[in-house]
């Protein structure tokens, strides 16, 4: 997309487009590859601190949700993003969290698929009584 066709088109699309964008980007390397598209695009300094302030928000909000039911990891990823727009810092460190992360599901997945199937009801049972004792801590938390 172009960017006077980024201009002209609406939030929905912008968002759409950035996602492709940062979907074909080569993983260990797409925060970078935004960061540095950002700064090209050059903007004013308020808009370089409301992005972040944003960002660590959203960050901040998803850590809070993750131990809960709900989209907590959907809620990190967006603010992770728009942290990483402004700093290199960042960009370069959630591209080395991308990394691990993919490196530690391929992992988690050949050990899931090689494990007896008493492993994996046991493992299921544990990841119930943790959910359900997080929700309960959050149900006395709130309620209580």
């Amino acid at each position: 997309m172009s960017a006077h066709a980024r201009r002209t088109a609406g939030p929905a699309d912008r968002v759409k487009a950035h996602w492709d964008d940062f979907k074909c980007g080569k993983p260990g390397q797409r925060f970078e590859e935004r960061f540095r598209r950002r700064q090209r695009q050059g903007h004013n300094p308020l808009a370089k601190i409301v992005t972040i302030v944003a960002g660590l928000v959203l960050l901040m909000a998803g850590l809070v949700m993750i131990p809960a039911p709900g989209p907590g990891f959907l809620v990190v990823f967006p603010g992770a993003a728009l942290i990483a727009d402004e700093s290199y810092f960042a960009a370069r460190l959630f591209d080395r969290i991308e990394l691990k992360g993919r490196q530690a599901a391929r992992n988690g997945t050949r050990a899931w698929k090689h494990a007896p199937p008493v492993l994996k009801a046991a493992v299921v049972a544990l990841a119930l009584v943790l959910a359900v004792a997080a929700g309960l801590g959050l149900y006395v938390a709130y309620f209580a």
